[in-house]
């Protein structure tokens, strides 16, 4: 009988992104706090002679250049494994170039699913070596909930749950690649001495106070704001209220974080009801995050 394993792989957004100076080998140096969202792609592999990927969204390439065949195939090389096979069906819901960590979780639960489809016995963190050449927030998705990022985002340090909290997330009137984004942070953002702004978010975890007026992203510094919903979403998250409207990861999604999913539903409907798109989804912890993201034998 064909061994067929199925994975979900959930999104993320970032407490906190602060951008820092830009290193000898091209990539800027970051302080974050990641956070683990429900939103997510769902991954299928079965077992087979050689490796292929069918995807559902007909836009992203099957081949190399998509991040679950990479991973798949650094997993056999970085391991020193005979050649496997697997064929891979990947369900796309978390909207693309959109700071939402979409490639890098689909990345990171391909290893997750092929070392229970392969049997190999490797714990996510034997995985992280794997992980860390795939992608700076690769490793994240091998911890989820909510995580301390450093150097380029790939030492991830566990921190407490953050309090569940409802996420409307808007996507991009554009996408935007995580390198384009990059290429726009000006030296005003990258400049070395910067006052340490994650740390107030990271004390705040840890005591279980997070008030969601200490959020911030650089980004959204340099992104293309999404202006056609700020008017609704800024009236959900006005100075003093109990929510939050950030920029997700690089972007160009939006998000909006509030308390009370009775007011995220009615953000939710704002939108909708003026032709926009929206999806409601809300914040997980650790255990949350693997008790979806575990891979399941059929």
């Amino acid at each position: 009988m064909t061994r067929i394993v199925h994975c979900a792989a959930c999104a993320k957004f970032n407490l906190g992104l602060q951008v820092l100076e830009k290193l000898n080998d091209g990539y800027h140096k970051i302080r974050t706090v990641y956070q683990s969202i429900a939103l997510r792609d769902l991954l299928t592999f079965e077992e087979a002679d050689s490796l292929s990927l069918f995807c559902s969204d007909p836009n992203l390439p099957s081949g190399d250049e998509n991040l679950v065949m990479r991973a798949a195939k650094e997993m056999t090389g970085f391991l020193s494994l005979p050649p496997r096979g697997a064929r891979i069906s990947l369900t796309k819901r978390i909207p693309v170039q959109a700071g939402l960590g979409g490639g890098s979780t689909d990345a990171a639960v391909t290893l997750l699913g092929l070392n229970e489809l392969w049997g190999l016995g490797l714990s996510p963190r034997d995985l992280l070596p794997v992980a860390a050449r795939l992608g700076s927030d690769v490793p994240f998705f091998l911890f989820g909930g909510t995580a301390l990022g450093v150097g380029h985002g790939e030492e991830v340090y566990p921190l407490p749950d953050a309090p569940q909290t409802f996420i409307l997330v808007i996507p991009g009137e554009e996408g935007m690649s995580t390198s384009e984004a990059y290429r726009r942070i000006d030296e005003r953002l990258t400049a070395v001495e910067r006052e340490n702004r994650i740390l107030p978010i990271v004390e705040a975890v840890v005591r279980g106070s997070l008030n969601v007026e200490d959020l911030f992203n650089d980004f959204e510094e340099v992104q293309t704001r999404n202006t056609r919903w700020d008017s609704i979403l800024r009236r959900y998250s006005a100075p003093g209220g109990n929510a939050k409207f950030l920029m997700a990861g690089s972007g160009s999604a939006m998000v909006l974080l509030l308390r009370e999913k009775a007011e995220a539903e009615r953000a939710l409907r704002s939108i909708r009801d003026r032709g926009g798109r929206a999806v409601l989804t809300r914040t997980l912890t650790r255990h949350d995050y693997w008790e979806l993201t575990q891979p399941e034998r059929e």
